[in-house]
């Protein structure tokens, strides 16, 4: 959780002062490889895995992701590390610094989003960061930030025309998705269940759905599945278009894609009850009630303060991404193998 939170905070290139657990030899050692050399500054495997790890699980949701993926995470790990390394660099030739009072400040903002100070120490234990890489991963992220709001300052605020340009220009940023009350009844089945458990929660969404054909309510189908054990009824109020998790229920209810276990009702429009739909979770009854269609938002109708706070933080971003591109340009850059585990490099790898 503590690199975890390092790493949002940007000061991930400060927190490679142990190797992982499992390796050895610390900066000489033959499995903590180099993994590329920025202006001479070395960022090694343990730093991008210790980053990765905390990484992630916040993608997942459960630590597993494909090989493919993986690689793809790594890279572009890397590639922030190397540009917060140049970002360090920049600061440094301007002359910028932090003072330890801004560290402290930095550092007990962190401790806050713990609920003790054993939960922040354990947190640290777990991640082998000690109080002094912390403070520097802490310092550094300061420096980097510093740097970068000095390139952000070029960025004025927008004219109201620039506004109106912008909001003509963008229509599909100002669209407004559809709504609708949703509610279904969901037949749970665990994803790991034999095919005859999912058979027979279909069968019994089934048995809902010919229930409504045949003429009862929803209101009255949902009411009585409120007191069978076997089923589940999820009301999920006035939703818009996309804000469902279940993407399966999204598409039921607001016609993204139909099919026979999610046919419409009216001449090829959205169906009020769709179902039995199949879901992660298992088969699902699901009617769309009150419905409002989508529609595109005049610029009368914007919040400009919101809208030009956005405006100026793309643009802020688009001029922050220039900047560290030509900072990649005219740096020497001596690149390893950034796609291979640690463990699996030889002794004396690329870099070393």
């Amino acid at each position: 959780m503590l690199a975890a939170l390092l790493w949002v905070a940007g000061a991930a290139a400060g927190l490679a002062a142990e190797a992982p657990q499992g390796q050895s030899g610390g900066e000489s050692g033959p499995l903590d490889r180099v993994l590329v050399r920025v202006n001479g500054h070395a960022i090694r495997a343990s730093e991008l895995d210790r980053v990765l790890r905390a990484r992630v699980p916040a993608l997942t949701g459960h630590g597993s992701i494909s090989p493919e993926r993986m690689a793809v995470h790594r890279r572009e790990i890397l590639q922030e590390l190397v540009v917060r390394r140049l970002e360090l660099d920049e600061a440094h030739r301007e002359g910028l610094t932090v003072t330890e009072a801004e560290v402290d400040a930095a550092e007990a903002a962190l401790r806050a989003r713990f609920p003790d100070r054993a939960s922040y120490d354990r947190a640290a234990a777990a991640q082998g960061l000690d109080p002094a890489a912390i403070r520097q991963g802490l310092r550094d992220h300061l420096l980097g930030a510093k740097v970068e709001r000095r390139v952000k300052a070029q960025v004025k605020e927008p004219t109201r025309e620039q506004l109106m340009a912008y909001h003509a220009g963008h229509p599909e940023k100002f669209h407004i998705p559809p709504r609708a009350d949703v509610t279904y009844v969901l037949a749970p089945v665990d994803p790991s269940a034999p095919p005859d458990d999912w058979a027979k929660a279909k069968e019994a969404v089934a048995a809902l759905r010919a229930r409504v054909d045949g003429g009862e309510a929803f209101a009255d189908v949902a009411a009585a599945a409120r007191d069978d054990p076997t089923l589940k009824v999820v009301d999920l109020g006035r939703i818009h278009q996309g804000q469902s998790d279940v993407a399966e229920i999204d598409k039921a209810v607001f016609g993204s894609d139909t099919g026979s276990d999610t046919a419409s009702d009216a001449g090829g429009g959205v169906a009020e009850v769709s179902g039995p739909v199949w879901t992660l979770y298992g088969y699902a009854l699901v009617h769309a009630g009150e419905r409002e269609p989508g529609r595109q938002l005049g610029f009368d109708e914007l919040n400009l303060d919101l809208f030009r706070r956005e405006w100026r933080e793309a643009r802020e971003g688009e001029v922050v991404r220039a900047w560290a591109q030509d900072l990649m340009k005219h740096a020497e850059l001596e690149f390893g193998d950034p796609a291979r585990p640690a463990a699996a490099a030889p002794a004396g790898g690329a870099g070393e």
